[in-house]
């Protein structure tokens, strides 16, 4: 029996905005591909997607990026690592796809 009783943390805050972004479309270039989010003219956040290995480790290739307060419409520039840079723009609070590259 421990000593001391374990810490229990809740999270109490609003919430907040935040934009998904699925890569799958890149295909094998997903991995490494840079994710940015602008409001207006304001870089909100700046994200990477990753993959995972081992038995059944494999993470959907989405990059889920947090945009504080924002409202209305975001900007999304997804950049692969051997490619063009590509853009969407999608209201915040949304998951959004690329299309075929």
């Amino acid at each position: 029996e421990p000593a001391v009783a374990s810490p229990l943390f809740r999270g109490t805050g609003g919430g907040g905005s935040w934009v998904e972004v699925d890569v799958a479309a890149l295909g094998p270039a997903a991995t490494g591909a840079r994710v940015e989010a602008r409001v207006g003219e304001d870089l909100m956040a700046t994200g990477w997607a990753a993959s995972t290995t081992g038995y059944a480790a494999g993470a959907p290739p989405v990059v889920r990026l947090g945009l504080g307060a924002a409202t209305g419409d975001v900007s999304v520039t997804v950049t692969a690592p051997d490619g063009d840079p590509q853009e969407i723009v999608a209201p915040v609070r949304s998951r959004v796809s690329l299309g075929p590259c």
